[in-house]
Order: structure tokens, then C-alpha cells, then sequence
């Protein structure tokens, strides 16, 4: 985390904050973090998943609910 580079856009305060609630979900295994910020918490989580550091998936709520992202991308059959 400490080798992170902050955007020079991305507001320092928020970002502080976004890395704060990502080393808590790596520190206690969590496997998604749902969130409505696409600015800021989902791209730095991206960029640590890229280098290794992070396996947490981002989810925005804005895209709606699917229970795949909780199976490794499998759905369901539906039921009638």
C-alpha cells in the first residue's frame, strides 16, 4: 500500500480514506467490497489486484445486483 501513487486529480483526503478501507478488507479476508466509488476505491483496488497486492473484487452498486460475483461468475439455472 505504501507504494501506491495517488492521481494528482484524486483528492487526497478520499483517497487516505479508500486505502484505509482496502487494507481492512485484505486484512480480514474479504473477498468483495461493494461501493458506489467508481473514482477513487475501484480504481486504486484495481491497480493493487493488478500488482499482486490485493484479490478483493470491486462490485458497484450500480451495477446492480448478481449473485455470479459471489461464484466465480457461474449463474444459477433459473427456476420456474
Amino acid at each position: 500500500m505504501r507504494n501506491l501513487q495517488r492521481d494528482a486529480s484524486d483528492d487526497r483526503s478520499a483517497v487516505k480514506d479508500d486505502v484505509k478501507l482496502i487494507a481492512q478488507a485484505i486484512c480480514e479476508s474479504l473477498t468483495h467490497i461493494l461501493t458506489e466509488d467508481a473514482q477513487t476505491l475501484v480504481k486504486y483496488l484495481k491497480r493493487l489486484n493488478k500488482d499482486g497486492a490485493s484479490s478483493v473484487k470491486p462490485i458497484l452498486l450500480a451495477d446492480g445486483f448478481d449473485s455470479a460475483w459471489f461464484d466465480n461468475g457461474q449463474r444459477g439455472l433459473l427456476s420456474e
